[in-house]
């Protein structure tokens, strides 16, 4: 296995994003009750006196360039890490090279062999990989001289690319 680069954002600020959670949790939960003791037309004023703060709150930070918030979803690359431990496994079982590594907030999980074949139990790899990937590359694989796990003329490459964010369109 060779991993050009490792990051452990999401190990890194688990504890501190964890009691960040929990704290807004129990403020939600506290201004949710106190909200539903209210008749219904103050619920309705109470929430829109909630998204008027809230809006004036963000208002330094909008507008963003077209109008898209660009997330860091932790729990992506959480994924992504038990899928390294799985692709691992299953590489070396299977006898295919591996190669994995992360560049800036995106993943890539590459197989390359003559061929990458597997039982049916051994199909489930393929399916969370498929079903957790951002893009799914196959093509064949070309020895390009730089002595990568992928350089091998004439057999196939499987590429799992996964973004460790997601993107929220703002109205």
């Amino acid at each position: 296995m060779n991993i050009i680069t490792e990051k452990y954002f999401y190990s890194e600020n688990k504890a501190f994003w964890e009691t960040k959670r929990k704290e807004y949790s129990e403020r939600l939960d506290m201004q949710s009750k106190a909200l539903r003791e209210l008749p219904e037309d103050e619920q309705k004023q109470g929430l829109e006196e909630l998204d008027a703060k809230t809006a004036q709150l963000l208002s330094p930070l909008l507008p963003l360039p077209d109008k898209i918030c660009t997330i860091i979803d932790p729990s992506k690359y959480d994924n992504f890490r038990k899928l390294v431990d799985e692709s691992i496994a299953f590489a070396e079982e299977r006898v295919a090279n591996l190669q994995i590594f992360t560049a800036d907030c995106a993943g890539c999980i590459c197989f390359a062999g003559e061929e990458i074949t597997c039982f049916a139990e051994q199909m489930d790899i393929f399916r969370k990989l498929n079903a957790a990937a951002d893009e799914v590359h196959i093509a064949p694989s070309v020895n390009t001289g730089e002595k990568s796990p992928l350089d091998i003329e004439g057999g196939v490459r499987l590429e799992f690319w996964f973004d460790f964010f997601h993107q929220v369109r703002l109205e």
